[in-house]
């Protein structure tokens, strides 16, 4: 695991905490989902980095590329990650998150490789193990 992940879990298990406390788990999957992209480039980087910039400022800044901004938790959330400079590790915490949330809804991601292709009988079977 990779210090980032490190650093980053307590913020996704927070997140996913709250948003599971809105009722609102799909939205905030979306916007850190969103945030993550938005991060990952570099001239957004920049700004975030420029000392001009000041968290307010920020926070105004990556709000606007979400298209609901009205869950106070969530933006109090994008504060907390700006203050704490925890905001570059969006792409983890967005990760975290969803694997957070694909636990709580029992969902398994799995991939199968075959050399041959899978019939109907065992894909069915392999279905019946998860």
């Amino acid at each position: 695991m990779s210090e980032n992940y490190i650093y980053s879990r307590p913020y996704g298990e927070a997140a996913f905490k709250l948003a599971v406390e809105d009722n609102n788990v799909e939205s905030w999957s979306t916007k850190l989902d969103s945030l993550s992209t938005i991060v990952s480039d570099s001239q957004t980087i920049a700004v975030l980095s420029d000392p001009k910039i000041d968290n307010e400022m920020a926070l105004k800044f990556l709000s606007n590329f979400l298209d609901d901004t009205d869950n106070k938790n969530f933006l109090s959330f994008m504060s907390l990650l700006i203050e704490t400079k925890r905001i570059i590790y969006m792409q983890e915490i967005s990760e975290i998150f969803e694997s957070l949330k694909f636990k709580h809804n029992n969902v398994r991601v799995v991939e199968v490789e075959s050399a041959h292709e899978v019939s109907s009988d065992q894909l069915d079977s392999l279905i019946s193990l998860l």
